[in-house]
């Protein structure tokens, strides 16, 4: 008699425990009563779900099937059983014991609703979908069905009967967790922000602290164009979690938009004491170097980015012009020429490439690569700079006034470009007369 309630009253302290998601605690204390009483199935289910909350979802499994072979009839049990077979991508498994849950009561409408998750995993979804219209049969107020389909229809990208599905769901459960984030990637990737927008900030405020969520949020402004906006998610992540290696990561992103090179730097050196394995993190940190004009520290950043990652088009191009700044005019020759062997379209490579001409004197092939460039970018600025340059050079006024005056149309702010407009009269006065002296020097000679 005293065992018994011993363990009744261990597993009432594991319920309490639950709640409280003491999760360790709950499992010792629902272990304490097993070893009691091994044949009660009720708590083996229970063990089930405190493992399912930490994780283990094998052993959860483990537990469920103790469950219902205990008791053939535990519906939770068998409920729970399928679910977790599902989500370790045992479907069939999964599928049994659904099957054998509808045998017991195929009027449990929960059977049909979770069925359409593992058939959609299979990806057979019209099978997902007769159980979703079996399911409607017995509760047509299921949100768990609508939001189950609307995934199922997703990945067949039948979008608006998705999003018909989710919003049903949302207004049979105004707080069912994660649809207005999935109807904000979609709203997202239809290019409709504000509506995008609108979804994340109601999910926001469903869960404040949600650092992936504020995460996506401020990659969407990010890649709108909305800097600021962008910035203000990211620092709130930081804020949240200053252990957050993927929030200092993305801050130094819009630093470096922003041209704030030490505060990019800093945020990413934050990065690399937090997780050096942080993907891309040293292509990036080097990107942050070279453009703080600290270009031996970026070429080492550079080196390590590419170190066994030799197809990393944006490291080589940061490598190459770190090396270029450097002196090392033949190097960074050698990584531009390879880039444009493997994306012939880059225009940057053509025109770093054209700036290592140049830097050798070589004009005549700086000119050519600069027009190679301006082809695939009409408007490059800084290819049109050096192309004004590298004619007035060679003295071909004509030439380089022509591409002067159509920089200057399409960049009619830019200083260096006006700078070059104002030089080009004293430069050619100056050619001229240089030549005169050439000739009459030529000429008294005779």
């Amino acid at each position: 008699m005293s065992d018994w309630y011993d363990a009744e009253q261990r597993v009432e302290r594991a319920r309490e425990l639950f709640e409280m998601e003491q999760w360790s605690e709950a499992l010792a204390e629902i272990d304490a009563a097993l070893e009691m009483n091994p044949y009660n199935a009720a708590w083996h289910c229970n063990r089930g779900y405190i493992l399912d909350q930490m994780g283990r979802l094998e052993e959860a499994v483990e537990a469920f099937e103790q469950a219902a072979e205990l008791d053939g009839n535990d519906k939770e049990a068998l409920l729970a059983l399928g679910m977790d077979l599902t989500r370790l991508g045992c479907c069939a498994k999964a599928l049994e014991a659904f099957e054998a849950l509808e045998r017991i009561d195929p009027a449990f409408e929960p059977s049909y609703c979770q069925r359409i998750v593992t058939y959609t995993q299979m990806g057979q979804h019209d099978r997902a979908e007769e159980m979703f219209y079996l399911a409607q049969h017995l509760n047509d107020a299921c949100p768990d069905c609508f939001c189950n389909v609307g995934k199922s229809l997703l990945e067949r990208d039948l979008v608006d009967k998705a999003v018909y599905c989710f919003k049903r769901c949302l207004e049979l459960d105004g707080e069912y967790p994660d649809v207005r984030r999935t109807l904000a990637r979609i709203y997202r990737r239809k290019n409709d922000i504000e509506t995008a927008r609108e979804f994340y900030l109601a999910e926001l405020r469903l869960d404040p602290g949600d650092v992936d969520l504020l995460g996506e949020m401020g990659e969407m402004f990010l890649e709108t164009g909305q800097i600021g906006a962008a910035g203000d998610k990211f620092r709130q992540m930081v804020e949240l979690e200053p252990d957050n290696a993927a929030g200092h990561a993305l801050s130094a992103r819009v630093a470096l938009i922003q041209d704030r090179w030490e505060q990019a730097i800093e945020s990413l050196e934050t990065v690399l004491s937090l997780d050096s394995n942080w993907e891309d993190i040293h292509g990036l940190y080097g990107e942050a170097l070279l453009r703080a004009g600290r270009y031996s520290d970026a070429k080492l950043q550079f080196e390590v980015q590419l170190f066994g990652r030799s197809d990393d088009t944006a490291a080589m191009m940061g490598l190459g012009i770190s090396l270029m700044e450097l002196g090392k005019i033949q190097q960074a020759s050698q990584f531009f020429a390879k880039i444009i062997a493997r994306t012939p379209d880059n225009a940057t490579a053509y025109f770093q490439m054209a700036t290592c001409q140049f830097m050798q004197n070589k004009h005549r092939a700086g000119i050519a690569l600069c027009l190679r460039t301006i082809q695939m970018e009409p408007q490059h600025l800084h290819a049109l700079q050096q192309l004004v340059r590298g004619y007035s050079r060679l003295g071909r006024w004509n030439q380089a006034r022509q591409v002067l005056d159509y920089a200057l149309e399409a960049h009619p702010l830019d200083p260096t470009l006006v700078e070059l407009k104002r030089l080009w009269w004293y430069s050619k006065a100056v050619w001229a007369v240089r030549t005169s002296v050439g000739t009459l020097r030529r000429w008294f000679r005779r």
